[in-house]
């Protein structure tokens, strides 16, 4: 109906003669002596446009009755392809916390993340549609509150005002104040061408004519020019038009070649072929850019598969997926995964095999500034990519030229594929003399690998490839500026890569026991150095570990505002003549710690009950006392159960001595459990307690 075609708000002429605006012979009237501007000439396919500004003003007035305000409705949609990933808002309110411990509850990171991309969407369209013809009414927030009720809030789900001078108020403070501003004051804790047909030939004048042989030369069937003169001929007598010969036809598929290249051969081919190509340079240090693709491996490998009734045979032609991560710089394959498919767990494996490569080469994690792949599963992934890299930039559908990874795999092909027994060939469209002899792998198939040889024969030939290029990698990212490197912290990199586990955890006294969500059964523990960790002792925690690097975890709870980094503990040796100098260094780790977090519960109580503190954690004394007590029921259960007399034949009185220093030590271990009093043996041999300093502990009581 009404829309902008080449920055000009035009208006479909079927629908002004439709809506009773211009009748159809006045139309033609005003076309003819230039009192309406066409846009687009129409055809079969597409309705002819009309320049709004060109029209009467009493026609504006008609269409404005209907309507209301036509840039208003010509932009519907226009702000849409404006909202796209951030990567520095999702990276500033993940990792935002308002009291240094918590972060943002889950469902507020999403919310504040969407209202945050919106609201920068505004402000690109505010400044490009200002230099737009018409554009100040574009830009009025009367007509933006309207762009923002298209958006998707299922995809991006906002909470932005509904109202234009709310909007207004909210986007003023979001420019002003930045990020921030979006986060509430309770989480802050502050206060506030057309192309235009000529006269191509004598016998084609009439608009209908031209229209009819554009539509058949530009025929997706591709017919050819005997066909098409055959067709228009025929039309032409019923109508009464002059016939035309084979000559014009030739000259207006000639004459407009380029016109009819997209409907005859598809769009991919008339971007491939037909529109400019960008030249670019290749990126001057390493992760300043990484492509992503996947490819069929042209290797062939044998399997045994079973059908529907049971039987079973070998069959010759499976291939198998490898997902690469490329980096230009030095076309370097920094990461790679294999799989039978192409998938969005393949492309994760890839990255995050990419991502630990980076540990490798370098000595930590890495991030890259930016990252382009192709549009399969985007919609999927591309909250992911945002955490991967800075920038997220996705390659336009079907256009290989952009994708400098398509030209490696040729490449890698050529290089280490080609020579293998198991070749497969180029794809299908290449040349038929490019193709290996069928004949050949025929015979030879018996001698293909199975499927984990073509997986090793994958992992062989990129550790080369590798190899080769290594020194040379490693020599630019030494040179390159330190400030633009980006590190990936390890919660980062687990929040990003790792795998939640389907249970939930409360922390022991071991730390936390979990058996790995890769469905290998192993078990690993964990714990965690940061004291705050252990003040959250009945809190559940959902754990997030990467299977493939089980050295470190993270502890989230349900709401994801509590995160901890955890290590997997490390296993001691008991004979001291195993230890080794690491063993030593951790176990002063755990010493200190304990250290550390006896001396905050001491000061945390103050001073003035020094001297109850340290009775009270007196375990040396504690567990004397409980020594005593055992001693004295093991002679009491000895003496009841055996008759054994003592020097001067007595056993009665000494089994009820037992049973009497038996008694008493129960009554003292109860007393120092509370009290962390002293056990000490009087002459006669029986225990008794020296108690605490009775001032100190009911100032304590009165304390606390």
């Amino acid at each position: 109906m009404l829309h902008f075609f080449n920055n000009r708000l035009a208006v479909e002429a079927n629908w002004l003669i439709d809506n009773d605006i211009v009748s159809l012979s006045n139309y033609k009237s005003m076309v003819h002596r230039g009192r309406l501007t066409i846009l687009r000439k129409g055809t079969r396919s597409l309705a002819a446009l009309v320049d709004y500004e060109s029209m009467p003003e009493e026609m504006k007035t008609m269409v404005k009755d209907l309507i209301g305000d036509p840039y208003s409705f010509g932009l519907k949609d226009e702000l849409v392809p404006y909202v796209t990933p951030w990567a520095e808002a999702a990276q500033f309110f993940n990792s935002y916390k308002p009291d240094g411990v918590r972060n943002l509850p889950a469902d507020k990171v999403k919310r504040y993340y969407a209202d945050a991309c919106v609201l920068r969407a505004i402000d690109l369209f505010k400044e490009e549609r200002r230099f737009a013809p018409h554009g100040h009414a574009a830009t009025r927030w009367s007509a933006i509150i309207e762009h923002v009720k298209e958006i998707d809030v299922k995809e991006w789900p906002h909470r932005l005002p509904t109202n234009h001078l709310s909007l207004q108020r909210k986007f003023e403070r979001f420019k002003r104040d930045g990020l921030e501003s979006l986060v509430h004051k309770n989480y802050r804790g502050d206060e506030e061408t057309g192309w235009t047909v000529a006269q191509n030939c004598s016998k084609i004048i009439t608009e209908e004519q031209k229209v009819l042989m554009m539509d058949l030369i530009s025929d997706p069937r591709n017919l050819a020019n005997t066909q098409v003169l055959e067709i228009y001929n025929a039309k032409a007598e019923k109508l009464g038009w002059e016939t035309v010969s084979v000559g014009a036809v030739y000259k207006w598929r000639e004459k407009y070649e380029q016109e009819i290249y997209a409907r005859r051969f598809g769009t991919q081919r008339f971007n491939v072929n037909r529109l400019m190509t960008v030249q670019r340079s290749a990126p001057t240090a390493p992760l300043y850019l990484w492509t992503l693709d996947g490819w069929d491996a042209e290797l062939l490998y044998q399997d045994v598969v079973t059908n529907a009734n049971g039987g079973q045979k070998t069959v010759y032609h499976k291939r198998l997926t490898l997902e690469v991560v490329l980096d230009p710089c030095t076309k370097y394959p920094i990461g790679y995964a294999i799989a039978d498919t192409e998938s969005p767990a393949l492309i994760r494996e890839a990255l995050r095999n990419a991502i630990c490569h980076t540990v490798e080469l370098f000595g930590s994690r890495y991030r890259p500034n930016q990252l382009q792949m192709d549009r399969a599963g985007y919609k999927t992934l591309k909250d992911f990519y945002a955490h991967v890299a800075n920038i997220v930039t996705p390659a336009a559908a079907h256009n290989a030229k952009a994708k400098v990874i398509e030209q490696w795999f040729n490449l890698f092909n050529e290089r280490y594929c080609h020579k293998q027994v198991n070749w497969s060939g180029h794809n299908v469209t290449a040349k038929g003399t490019n193709q290996p002899n069928v004949e050949f792998l025929n015979k030879f198939r018996k001698e293909f690998p199975t499927r984990e040889g073509v997986v090793e024969q994958l992992e062989t030939f990129i550790a080369m490839e590798r190899e080769r290029l290594k020194a040379d990698y490693l020599h630019k990212w030494n040179a390159m500026p330190e400030e633009n490197r980006f590190p990936m912290s390890d919660e980062e990199y687990l929040m990003t890569f790792g795998t939640r586990t389907k249970a939930q955890y409360l922390m022991s006294g071991t730390g936390i026991n979990l058996t790995l969500p890769d469905g290998s059964g192993m078990k690993v523990a964990y714990d965690c150095f940061n004291h705050n960790f252990r003040r959250f002792s009945s809190t559940r925690w959902t754990m997030i570990v990467d299977p493939k690097e089980p050295q470190m975890a993270l502890a989230v709870n349900d709401d994801m505002s509590l995160r901890f980094l955890m290590e997997r503990k490390h296993v001691q040796p008991m004979a001291l003549i195993e230890r080794t100098e690491e063993d030593t260094i951790q176990l002063q780790r755990v010493r200190d710690f304990n250290k550390a977090e006896t001396k905050r519960i001491i000061a945390h109580f103050g001073g003035e009950t020094e001297s109850f503190n340290k009775e009270m954690l007196r375990p040396h004394d504690e567990r004397a006392s409980l020594e005593a007590a055992q001693d004295a029921e093991r002679d009491r259960e000895t003496l009841s159960k055996l008759l054994i007399a003592d020097s001067k034949g007595q056993h009665k009185s000494e089994k009820g001595e037992a049973r009497l220093a038996a008694a008493e030590d129960e009554s003292y271990s109860s007393i120092s459990v509370s009290h962390s009093s002293k056990p000490t043996k009087t002459k006669g041999g029986k225990q008794s307690t020296k108690g605490i300093d009775s001032d100190v502990f009911n100032d304590f009581l009165n304390d606390y």
